[in-house]
């Protein structure tokens, strides 16, 4: 009997050093340095300037500017300042290091809704935890320089005559869109309705599996994560209304809607020479969220 005691004594002694030792390897191994932080962060970057809505961009070039690991009291400071409650998502523990990263990125973009492409450098924020690497808060929005070199000083040579770009509502449907139309007498010349939303999930580990999840429904073409957010990019079939996804993913738990990446638009043929007037025209209307000139180098 006091053999077995022993015996058990000991197994429960080596259980006991044995979780010690892992608990102290765990704690021991600090923060992650600049290079392994910026590397993650640079892969955010690059993913988050493809959801920019209403543009094209292409990604020129990255460079750091600065990488700084901050203290909890000083990233909450920071995060309490950038975040905005209703859009982004913070874990219910902080980490108590984070890094901050900041990266002048080059770029290409084409604003759709203007018809203009510019060449930007912007200065680009991440907040990363200090230990995963995984993004906590980005933002991108600091313009440092800006050029449209594609441009033409002659205005009227910058758009196609006898039309306008029109995008509407998120839950306009194709008939109220068409009879909107041609209630002025107008033609439909193209529409676009394919329905592309981004949601959140609020479950470490798991978004590939609610992403397959998704996919299954019969109203899905595709569902993917995004990168190394906890992010998935829902594509819907030709049809699906706005209110139809987003009750899809209502019916999710700790799934969250974040974004409609692509809200329906449309190119009117209106008389040419009053592309401008009509244009104003349609941007008032109930159902019409904005409306421009058919600009030349945009994608309609």
């Amino acid at each position: 009997m006091i053999r077995k005691t022993v015996k058990i004594g000991l197994i429960i002694a080596i259980v006991g050093l044995t979780i010690i030792g892992a608990t102290f390897v765990f704690r021991a191994k600090g923060p992650l340095d600049k290079e392994e932080v910026t590397g993650f962060a640079r892969g955010y970057v690059e993913e988050w300037y493809n959801y920019i809505p209403v543009t094209e961009v292409k990604v020129e070039k990255i460079e750091l500017h600065q990488a700084e690991l901050l203290p909890i009291e000083n990233a909450t400071e920071l995060l309490g300042r950038w975040v905005h409650p209703e859009y982004e998502y913070l874990p219910a523990k902080l980490p108590d290091k984070m890094w901050l990263v900041e990266f002048d990125v080059e770029l290409t973009i084409k604003y759709l809704r203007i018809g203009k492409t510019a060449v930007e450098t912007r200065r680009t924020h991440a907040i990363i935890d200090g230990y995963t690497g995984d993004h906590l808060v980005f933002l991108g929005g600091e313009i440092l320089t800006q050029e449209f070199p594609s441009l033409n000083e002659n205005i009227e040579e910058n758009y196609v005559p006898g039309a306008i770009v029109v995008g509407f509502i998120d839950n306009v449907t194709e008939n109220q869109v068409r009879g909107l139309v041609e209630s002025f007498g107008f033609s439909l010349i193209t529409y676009c309705q394919r329905l592309n939303l981004l949601a959140e999930y609020r479950v470490e580990n798991s978004v590939e599996i609610v992403a397959a999840e998704i996919e299954k429904s019969d109203i899905v073409y595709q569902a993917i994560k995004v990168g190394g957010l906890p992010r998935i990019h829902i594509r819907f079939n030709s049809g699906v209304t706005y209110d139809e996804g987003i009750e899809l993913i209502s019916s999710f738990e700790n799934l969250e809607f974040i974004m409609h990446l692509s809200p329906p638009w449309g190119v009117v043929g209106v008389p040419i020479g009053q592309e401008f007037e009509w244009a104003e025209t349609f941007e008032s209307l109930e159902i019409v969220e904005w409306a421009t000139l058919n600009w030349i180098g945009t994608w309609f």
